[in-house]
């Protein structure tokens, strides 16, 4: 499965791409990063071909918008939301994140908010289609 990953910034994409790579149950969910540098390209991308998993860490207003699209488009797909600003935490459960950690990004909230995009696709008997 794709794993969308969003960010302007190309060392911060690594660092998420690096994390998602090394995620002791990739093999299992065959786990591929795809990077998107701009909520234009992202947005047209999601709406031909929903993402299962979208790791937001865009400024928290552009995450939020995206958010709510994704969560418009697909109601499957698993949001991760990488943040500045702790305020926002509380609007990125509304539009049902599985996770919402404050940057700088590391492995452990990468693993820890993967492991909670997948339960919630079993939860959901809906990860075997993605599979």
């Amino acid at each position: 499965m794709v794993v969308a990953v969003c960010s302007k910034k190309e060392t911060e994409y690594q660092a998420i791409a690096d994390a998602v790579m090394s995620y002791p149950e990739r093999e299992q969910y065959i786990m591929v990063p795809q990077w998107f540098s701009s909520a234009a390209e992202y947005r047209k991308s999601q709406l031909k071909h929903p993402f299962v998993i979208t790791i937001f860490a865009f400024d928290d207003i552009e995450n939020q918008e995206l958010s709510i699209l994704v969560h418009r488009t697909s109601e499957e797909s698993q949001i991760v939301w990488i943040g500045k600003d702790e305020r926002f935490g509380v609007a990125s459960y509304r539009v049902r994140a599985a996770n919402f950690f404050l940057k700088p990004v590391t492995e452990e909230g990468i693993w820890n908010s993967l492991n909670r995009c997948i339960k919630r696709l079993k939860e959901e008997q809906t990860i075997g289609q993605f599979l």
